[in-house]
């Protein structure tokens, strides 16, 4: 272990005085020569103390770990990374405070110049120095930029986090591309001296031990990147619906304890549920298997399937587990063996009849189909991890369902959980199931479904008719305050709608003729969409629409690039924000269960769009994901266009069916599919890839005592 230390003094003329908690670090004409720097097992580390007051010890431990500690120092940075700067995607976690002002910040220092992704920060923005010229949304957050000049034309180019964090993954290329589109091309990556994730404090005192790695290779270390990722040997030649019976997919079992492996594994209860990764013995309806078998899909574990009647010959194969009550459905994988993005799958399976047994809370699993986390018993969805007021947050809804999960809506709570897997914040709410979106100001944004009288005439129903007013809040979770109400009926008229009046307009049946599935916060504004009226609402911040992004005719985007169409479409998202245009990604359905044509196939869709149209404005289509052979998805469905490797993920909702794509634009480079049901018996509304850190509340490791053919006991942590 390597350790630096400095004992510094500075003489002060009068007792008492102190750096105001605002003041600027260091504003010298340019920063001298680090104290110490070098290589540390493998990766770049650089500290370096001003030596004007206090004193600090920087440590540099395992891999691209390293702590520091600070006392009433004048200004002070450290951090690891790589000597050579590229626009890489930094994965980065561990813990900062201080009593005063520091930074946590993806950093590169030339004899220019600096430039800062600040992630972290105390009192002091820098930008109140500097010159603002705009922002980005990147990361689940939007990020000012400015630029500071020190003195003597020594530059620092800064992005600041909004929603600042101590974890998670900086797309680098994303402030340093937004460098360049404002012009501030005075400290070129390849002028850097070192690229590291730096804590620096100045006037203040402070710890922090923080973990870096190289997110865009699977954590690879800071001088000879290499990809490391990995994935499931393929177990047929394309996802069907047929029940495998004589084979799980396969998947490589790891090694060493279960919490080693897996921090969510290794409690009782749901708080700290069942590790599925150590030992081999599986019971199958055939008998047993050899331990060495490489198609073995963990410890303790039997797989079941279970004749029942109806369109299938059997349910989809579920597992028991030996030390706990819990049935996750057996994933069926495909997959080429190219690199995946690092990260876990959050999804929630589903049942959308009852000839399964099959549980439904929300579910983590490794890409090998391994079950790492399992919710609590309720039936769940929009499960994924965001940031609320600055920590990691899972979040979920759960609650009931109404005309069955294939063509209603919810009435439920959203739950907030910590990295221990407690619960941090119960919001409870009759809140629909379709979205639970933390926005950057620590706010929640809702959707809720009212069944409301209205006329229906223009629509051919009768003047006292009744619909379901599609409704977004957003509301502070730790008060309860509504903060924003907005009605689709008081601002949409029926006629928008593109799903005909049947048998429903009645108190008995109301008519979905909006049916909300998304609502996203872009600063002040908000993206609403509407899967019946085919249209994206970009609304105001006193929801007036400014104006429409139509799937048929464009809208105020007319007319739509060709084969940029789109129909029943979910879960719109923002990317790439700045002052004059971003893009949109959405899973496009293109079909639901009234209007399903071979001539309409599921993709997913990635387009650019000037935020304020003119005359002429029209969307650039940028993606377009086709399946060969095509999918159908009558219903929900999300797509992440962004993984950290630049891979994506699509999740197809009534199919239970999530796919890996690699980065190219058109979906022909598909690396990993898994099935986790029949289609339309089993379906995921979303699912997502993210990377997840996490310590149960509880530790200690239930046992299982397995009996070998051999006569021998065998003892297995579960």
């Amino acid at each position: 272990m390597v350790f630096f230390a400095t004992a510094l003094v500075a003489a002060v003329a009068a007792v008492g005085t102190i750096a105001a908690p605002t003041e600027a670090p260091a504003k010298l004409a340019k920063r001298n020569s680090p104290n110490s720097s070098g290589t540390n097992n493998g990766f770049y580390y650089q500290f370096w103390d001003d030596g004007t007051a206090g004193n600090t010890i920087y440590t540099n431990k395992a891999a691209g770990e390293y702590s520091v500690q600070w006392t009433n120092v004048g200004d002070m940075t450290s951090g690891k990374g790589w000597q050579q700067a590229t626009p890489r995607n930094i994965s980065f976690q561990g813990t900062v405070s201080a009593s005063g002002n520091f930074y946590l910040a993806v950093y590169t220092w030339s004899t220019s110049g600096e430039n800062y992704i600040l992630e972290n920060f105390g009192s002091y923005n820098p930008c109140n120095d500097g010159t603002t010229v705009g922002s980005i949304t990147s990361d689940g957050s939007s990020y000012q930029i400015c630029t500071v000049n020190r003195g003597n034309n020594y530059i620092q180019n800064w992005s600041i986090r909004q929603n600042k964090r101590s974890l998670g993954v900086v797309t680098t290329a994303n402030h340093y591309n937004a460098y360049a589109a404002h012009g501030l091309n005075h400290n070129p990556l390849s002028a850097a001296a070192y690229q590291i994730v730096s804590t620096e404090g100045f006037g203040s005192t402070g710890s922090a031990d923080i973990t870096v790695s190289d997110a865009g290779n699977g954590g690879s270390s800071g001088t000879s990147p290499s990809s490391t990722a990995s994935s499931s040997k393929p177990t047929s030649t394309a996802p069907t619906s047929s029940v495998p019976t004589s084979s799980a997919p396969a998947s490589s079992s790891p090694t060493g304890s279960c919490s080693a492996i897996y921090g969510q594994c290794g409690g009782q209860g749901w708080n700290g549920p069942t590790c599925s990764s150590e030992a081999h013995t599986t019971s199958w309806p055939g008998g047993y298997v050899n331990p060495d078998d490489p198609a073995d899909p963990g410890s303790g574990i039997e797989h079941h399937e279970v004749g029942g009647g109806g369109g299938n010959s059997s349910i989809w194969p579920y597992q028991i587990f030996k030390s706990a009550p819990y049935n996750p459905p057996v994933w069926e994988i495909n997959a080429t063996g190219e690199p995946l993005a690092p990260g876990l799958l959050f999804v929630t399976p589903t049942i959308s009849i009852s000839k399964t047994n099959v549980q439904q809370p929300a579910q983590i699993y490794r890409d090998n189909g391994q079950l790492v986390w399992f919710g609590p018993p309720a039936t769940a969805n929009n499960f994924k991890w965001q940031i609320f007021n600055d920590e990691p947050t899972l979040t979920f809804w759960s609650g009931v369902s109404s005309n069955g999960v294939n063509t209603g809506h919810g009435y439920g709570n959203v739950t907030f959980l910590d990295t221990s897997y407690n619960v941090k914040t119960p919001f409870e709410s009759q809140a629909d199931l379709h979205e639970s979106y933390l926005t950057d100001r620590n706010t929640i944004l809702v959707t809720a479904y009212n069944a409301t009288q209205t006329d229906l005439t223009a629509i051919n129903g009768t003047a006292d008719g009744w619909v379901f007013d599609c409704l977004f809040f957003e509301i502070d979770p730790n008060t309860g305050e509504i903060l924003i109400r907005w009605s689709a009926l008081e601002n949409v008229p029926v006629t928008a709608s593109h799903q005909p009046l049947t048998t429903t307009g009645t108190a008995e049946k109301p008519d979905d003729y909006f049916h909300i599935n998304s609502v996203a916060n872009l600063g002040d504004h908000f993206l609403v969409n509407s899967r019946q009226t085919w249209t994206i609402y970009y609304l105001d911040s006193t929801g007036k629409i400014d104006w429409r992004f139509a799937g048929d005719t464009g809208g105020d985007f007319s007319p739509l690039p060709a084969g940029g169409s789109f129909r029943w479409q979910h879960h719109p998202r923002a990317h790439n924000v700045n002052n004059d245009s971003f893009d949109i990604s959405l899973f496009n359905n293109n079909n639901q269960a009234l209007d399903n044509s071979s001539s309409h196939p599921t993709d997913t869709l990635v387009y650019h769009l000037p935020l304020v149209p003119s005359n002429g404005s029209s969307a650039i289509l940028r993606r377009k994901l086709v399946n060969n052979p095509p999918l159908f998805a009558d219903s929900h469905g999300s797509y992440q266009p962004n993984l950290f490797n630049r891979n994506q993920l699509a999740t197809f909702g009534q199919l239970p069916i999530v796919r890996e794509y690699g980065p190219a634009t058109d979906g022909s480079h598909v690396r990993w599919t898994g099935r986790a049901g029949h289609d339309s018996e089993v379906q995921i509304y979303r699912g997502f890839k993210e990377e997840w850190h996490a310590i149960p509340a509880t530790t200690l490791p239930s046992l299982v005592v397995l009996l070998r053919g051999d006569g021998a006991a065998r003892t297995t942590v579960m």
